[in-house]
């Protein structure tokens, strides 16, 4: 709040000068001390925009007052609420006060005083009676939360968490609690009307509410069955006002949040939307690799909202496979999956390259990205030295006869380095661009981390790795079965 400081008042030089005069004409008179006049106090009120019925405010009140003092100087004031019996010293001329109202409707009386410097009080303190009417609070969900869950379908695993903001006319200090209720989403307490959706005030005032203190602005589910949710939510303040309900899915029809059962130990992040061969051929053969089951998560449209929703749901498995496509949710992810790495868990991701995107991603093993021939064609060979269970070249057929292997137009080259969020140690490259076609650029396009003779920890390839049919079964195998044997959690 903005505060004036007093302005002091006192006799004036023109004064001086006549009372100095005064003295030297009557020297033979004897003077006699003047008598302390007290001050006097004035109040005024500011007012505003919130202003709800004739006669009647809201608590937040900003009030003015000065003083004036006509034999001396006014240096500070004291003010009082209701009860005159406890005051409180101030300099300023101004304050913004927020009325402790407890109740719908009352009555409050603000009282205010000038003190001079002499240390005498204005004996009638001015005052001001306000009727003021309670506002309710509000609550919302944050604005980037909505428009990352406004599309029709959000799936997750058995963790979910959501957060929300709350503000109050009265003041934010008069917020008491939060009550939330979890439903299944074919709970729709409203009416449809005309003009939109109403709310049917019998069915949701009977629910059973859960409650939360007024510091509480987040809610953490950990043990979620699988099923399709609704989340209501409001808020309350010390006058027993209700705020709006919030919900999510947070429209009456058409919307979902789903939540999935955990199938095994492995987790496939479907996270490209560009690739129509992936909804067969990465899916047929995990299911060939796991015939007991995998679980799937789509993160095309969006990722969760909360880096910890990530992390937990990451946790939930032993291995990942993430297909990245050229614009993956990896910045929204990357400290979940290293803390995920980090925790024991084991990664194999295969990504493109956007060209506007230079992010170098702390669980990668890459220490730098050749921006230059991003997009280029190339084939894949093995690099020296590198294990006899991979490939000794990675291709599908081409149309094109100079390049009989398969020409990755989307794949980009980097140089392996230690991953920036992990404990440094040497990374493995593992696959190159073949000297044929750019005999002056051999690029890394696959690496492993750490290096032999160490378990690995994260396989990855910066190109299409599905879209080399012929290989893919024996590849994905022996990085998930093999590679990954000795990790796990």
């Amino acid at each position: 709040m903005v505060r004036r400081r007093i302005l002091m008042t006192g006799i004036t030089p023109v004064a001086l000068l006549a009372l100095g005069l005064l003295m030297s004409c009557t020297t033979n008179r004897s003077l006699q001390p003047n008598t302390n006049h007290p001050p006097e106090t004035h109040l005024f009120l500011q007012f505003s925009d919130t202003l709800q019925y004739p006669g009647e405010t809201t608590s937040m009140q900003v009030l003015h007052w000065y003083g004036d003092d006509p034999d001396g100087e006014v240096v500070g004031f004291e003010w009082a609420w209701d009860d005159t019996s406890q005051w409180t010293f101030t300099t300023d001329v101004d304050d913004t006060f927020f009325v402790p109202i407890t109740v719908p409707q009352d009555t409050f009386t603000f009282y205010v005083r000038a003190i001079d410097d002499k240390g005498l009080k204005d004996p009638a303190p001015d005052f001001l009676s306000f009727p003021i009417r309670n506002s309710p609070p509000t609550v919302s969900f944050p604005l980037d939360f909505i428009q990352r869950y406004s599309r029709t379908t959000y799936d997750c695993f058995s963790y979910f968490s959501i957060n929300w903001s709350s503000s109050d006319l009265d003041g934010d200090v008069t917020i008491t609690g939060y009550d939330w209720y979890l439903a299944d989403s074919s709970f729709h307490p409203w009416v449809v009307l005309p003009d939109g959706a109403a709310w049917d005030s019998v069915t949701i005032d009977t629910m059973t509410w859960n409650h939360l203190d007024s510091l509480t602005t987040i809610k953490f589910f950990d043990d979620l069955h699988p099923g399709s949710y609704r989340f209501f939510l409001r808020c309350r303040d010390v006058a027993d006002a209700y705020s709006n309900i919030v919900f999510y899915p947070d429209t009456v029809a058409g919307s979902a949040w789903n939540v999935m059962p955990v199938v095994g130990t492995v987790l496939f992040v479907d996270d490209d939307r560009n690739a129509p061969m992936l909804d067969s051929i990465i899916p047929v053969t995990l299911r060939m690799i796991y015939p007991d089951g995998f679980s799937t998560w789509n993160v095309i449209d969006r990722i969760s909202y909360s880096p910890r929703d990530i992390e937990e749901t990451l946790k939930l498995f032993d291995k990942v496979v993430w297909h990245g496509g050229s614009r993956p949710h990896f910045k929204e992810a990357a400290d979940a999956i290293a803390s995920f790495v980090g925790a024991g868990g084991n990664l194999l991701a295969f990504s493109t390259q956007a060209r506007d995107d230079t992010t170098i991603y702390p669980f990668l093993p890459i220490h730098d990205i050749d921006t230059v021939q991003v997009g280029r064609a190339f084939k894949i060979i093995k690099v020296p030295g590198v294990g006899a269970d991979y490939p000794d070249t990675l291709w599908s057929l081409s149309s094109d006869p100079r390049y009989p292997s398969w020409p990755l137009g989307r794949s980009y080259g980097f140089t392996p380095g230690p991953p920036s969020g992990l404990i440094p140690r040497p990374a493995q490259a593992l696959y190159t661009q073949a000297a044929d076609a750019y005999p002056n650029i051999i690029d890394t396009v696959a690496a492993r981390f750490p290096a032999w003779p160490e378990p690995a920890d994260i396989v990855y390839f910066s190109m299409e790795l599905f879209a080399c049919q012929e290989q893919f079964y024996d590849l994905l195998s022996f990085i998930l079965e093999e590679e990954f044997a000795d990790e796990g959690r």
